[in-house]
């Protein structure tokens, strides 16, 4: 489901391996349960070093249990089907939001794709800190072609996530 690991380190500091977004029907009760077994830590540490890529439902729950009202964190700008979309946070979520609690994410040259945008909310938000190596850069959300007859699969970017204040990718 995308979730390496999960753990409670010396000093009360929650960590979370996470290294695939999948699809919101397989994401949404493991992850729900991850953060669940986090609940109360003093410091939260999520870890997107070997972070594949995938869906943005999964950012989008692990974003809405670090901020308390629903936040506008990315908008997509679809170029291939020519349209914009502004994506908050969940207002409701099952449990407990972790919003006073600091928030590290570790990042490395292989966090790819989907991978990138817990990163990018968290870093032009205030709401984390980032560590770690820049980001591969293939944030863009793709359309998946083959060439027929040569085995041949490529994955042309259509959509860009950009931050809502200064549209920036």
């Amino acid at each position: 489901y995308g979730i390496y690991q999960v753990s409670r380190m010396e000093g009360n500091i929650g960590r979370i391996d996470l290294r695939l977004w999948p699809s919101e029907k397989l994401a949404a009760g493991p992850l729900i349960a991850a953060l669940e077994l986090l609940k109360g830590v003093d410091a939260l540490i999520v870890d997107v070093r070997r972070h594949l890529g995938g869906r943005a439902y999964p950012a989008q729950m692990v974003l809405s249990y670090l901020f308390e009202e629903p936040t506008h964190f990315a908008t997509t700008i679809d170029r291939q089907k020519g349209i914009t979309r502004e994506q908050w946070t969940f207002g409701i979520i099952p449990g407990a939001r972790v919003t006073e609690i600091p928030v590290f994410v570790l990042t490395s040259g292989e966090t790819a794709s989907g991978g990138e945008l817990l990163p990018f909310v968290l870093q032009n938000t205030g709401r984390g800190t980032i560590i770690g190596e820049t980001t591969r850069g293939a944030g863009s959300r793709t359309h998946r072609s083959t060439i027929e007859g040569l085995r041949v699969e490529m994955y042309i970017p259509h959509a860009v996530d950009v931050d809502p204040e200064t549209g920036e990718g």
